[in-house]
């Protein structure tokens, strides 16, 4: 059996264990779908809890509220900072729109970059030009 042959029969192979896991996974979620949401037999459900268990869910849930809390605070904040740097930049640029905060931005955006290519090309030209004036002071003193 050459080196194809043997690929493609672990291929084979494994293609039909990728498919009875699928199956086997959708027939699990048909099964938990067609189950009672709220099984009353549950020891959860009924009261049955321990104390100690009853304890650490309810401090498990106080840290995740707690989590939940604070990751809200935090992008509340975040939100008001963006709503605030939002509403100097349309005051600054006299603009009322976001679509045209971001046109008059793409094109300042432009001007400046045609700016700094003049500059550079600016500065390229003085460059030859000292080089040039050395040249001729060097031409001067022979």
């Amino acid at each position: 059996m050459d080196e194809q042959e043997a690929f493609d029969q672990v291929y084979q192979s494994l293609a039909s264990i990728i498919k009875r896991e699928k199956e086997s996974a959708e027939a699990y979620r048909k099964q938990i779908l067609e189950q009672d949401p709220l099984d009353l037999s549950d020891d959860f459900v009924r009261g049955n809890m321990k104390l100690e268990d009853e304890q650490q869910l309810k401090k498990t849930l106080q840290k995740l509220d707690m989590t939940d809390k604070q990751n809200i605070s935090s992008i509340n904040e975040k939100l008001q900072e963006f709503e605030t740097t939002f509403a100097a930049l349309q005051q600054e640029m006299g603009v009322d729109d976001y679509h045209e905060l971001v046109e008059v931005y793409s094109r300042k955006e432009e001007e400046n970059f045609a700016l700094f290519r003049y500059v550079q090309s600016t500065n390229n030209e003085v460059e030859q030009l000292e080089d040039e004036k050395l040249a001729l002071e060097r031409e001067i003193q022979k």
